[in-house]
């Protein structure tokens, strides 16, 4: 679902007039990765993971649409806000509102600090530091200064990331399936990269004029 992400981007720079309109071709360009996606998840074994909730597609598909229109605005206000300031805001405001959710749904009821491992600790403090303050800041940075269709084929390289990661650390078995659609994704992200190649370090007009 998030894999959808790189075309919610396009179709609403198609709709908002701008002077960084995608080409038609990037929203062709993106289907083979989005399909090598596909490709990655499908099931290896026998599954019982029983049906896929119609209301949980539609919150993911949602919160993929509000990335994509977050990413749009966040890339506009750039030349206004420091990239480290951009990110820490929209991060503390994430953190917030995540807890306000948890709070109204009854999960901080039952929690305990003392309950939790060292290794959840260690994980936690991973993903606080390399999973959202630098990976998440960098995502602020090409913001600024690469197109954001290219930007967010990250939705694409992640999974070939974490079935690479799982080969060669836990064992895991690769398949034909797997290994078509990492084929998939690297083209799909270098077609879209010579589409929607720009001079480095350059603003959009749209973000100049915010």
């Amino acid at each position: 679902m998030l894999g959808t992400i790189p075309f919610w981007i396009v179709l609403i720079k198609f709709v908002i007039p701008a002077g960084d309109r995608p080409k038609i071709m990037t929203l062709a360009a993106l289907v083979p990765g989005l399909a090598g996606v596909v490709l990655f998840m499908l099931p290896t074994g026998a599954q019982d993971s029983g049906p896929i909730s119609p209301e949980m597609v539609l919150i993911l598909l949602g919160s993929a649409f509000l990335w994509a229109l977050g990413s749009i605005v966040s890339q506009r206000q750039s030349p206004s806000i420091p990239t480290t300031t951009s990110a820490g805001m929209q991060l503390l405001c994430g953190g917030a509102a995540l807890l306000v959710a948890s709070s109204f749904k009854g999960e901080l009821a039952g929690f305990s600090p003392s309950q939790i491992s060292a290794i959840s600790w260690a994980g936690l403090g991973y993903l606080t530091f390399a999973g959202s303050i630098v990976a998440f800041t960098a995502y602020v940075w090409l913001l600024d200064h690469v197109r954001a269709p290219l930007v967010a084929t990250y939705t694409f390289v992640n999974p070939i990331i974490a079935v690479g990661l799982g080969w060669a650390l836990l064992g895991e078995r690769l398949t034909l399936p797997m290994l078509a659609g990492f084929a998939l994704v690297v083209a799909s992200v270098i077609a879209v990269w010579r589409l929607e190649a720009r001079p480095s370090g350059t603003l959009m007009p749209a973000a100049r004029s915010s």
